[in-house]
């Protein structure tokens, strides 16, 4: 019988990674049929990111965390996304996400919400909820990409996440904002070490508001690395908000960028200060 060389663990991780990032997780899956050493690579790699998109897929991962107790402390992002080719739904499923996953994923430090509609994020039912992240203690990262968060929904969100030191807010729509910071009197805020901002062109006064927010918090002092994309209309509000935060940073990366309504009218350049 022809012996074939066994490849040492760290290779077979390379691989399978390689694989994943490749040609996704199907192939990824089939690695797992190798051997032993194949099939830990590249669970490790299958489940670091798990997406749930509905009440069904919800149950699903309860369901599938409670009968592999290997499959938990391998999950480190969470990624909460709707579901766009599915039937519309109230939402409920949302609910219930800090109440049934937090001692189920010991290891999570990623927080993604991803594509949240605007009915979601107005919905009162779902304030309720929000005092329950903070369940996620040991999530360290918080990811919000094009959703439409309110003011009150971004400030207790991030707030109730206790060991979050990064906050990342891409393309977001905002169309509800107060001229002053919304910070509750009865939250203390996040204490970031990281901040990226890029609201896009729709909103624009939400990166005004949100840099506002931020100097109402803890982050003011704690801060030490910021992504900025901004805009002409921008220009006041960051300066005002690099001259607070400015002497601490460590990392300072600014994007501009001129936005006159056209696509192919859409210019960037790219500043990085280290």
């Amino acid at each position: 019988m022809l012996q074939v060389p066994m490849l040492p663990y760290e290779l077979i991780a390379i691989i399978v990674e390689l694989a994943y990032e490749l040609h996704g997780t199907r192939t990824t899956e089939t690695c797992t049929l190798v051997s032993s050493a194949w099939r830990s690579a590249s669970r490790r790699t299958i489940f670091r990111r798990v997406r749930v998109t509905s009440e069904e897929r919800l149950n699903e991962l309860v369901i599938l965390l409670s009968m592999d107790q290997t499959i938990p402390p391998l999950v480190r992002s969470l990624v909460f996304r709707e579901d766009f080719c599915g039937p519309e739904s109230t939402h409920g499923w949302v609910n219930e996400l800090p109440r049934r996953l937090p001692e189920m994923l010991p290891n999570l430090v990623i927080i993604e919400f991803i594509g949240i509609r605007e009915r979601f994020a107005t919905e009162g039912s779902f304030a309720p909820s929000l005092s329950c992240f903070q369940a996620f203690n040991s999530v360290q990262s918080f990811v919000i990409r094009s959703c439409t968060v309110t003011p009150a929904i971004l400030d207790s969100l991030t707030s109730h996440l206790p060991a979050v030191q990064a906050l990342s807010i891409l393309c977001i729509n905002m169309p509800r904002y107060p001229s002053s910071p919304t910070q509750s009197s009865s939250l203390r805020g996040p204490s970031l070490r990281s901040l990226e901002l890029d609201v896009g062109h729709i909103f624009s006064s939400a990166l005004r508001h949100i840099l506002s927010w931020v100097l109402s918090t803890p982050s003011r002092t704690t801060l030490r690395s910021l992504t900025l994309t901004l805009r002409t209309s921008d220009a006041e509000a960051a300066g005002r908000f690099l001259q607070e935060v400015g002497p601490q940073l460590e990392e300072l990366e600014l994007r501009f960028e001129e936005y006159l309504g056209l696509p192919l009218e859409t210019e960037s350049k790219h500043s990085c200060l280290c």
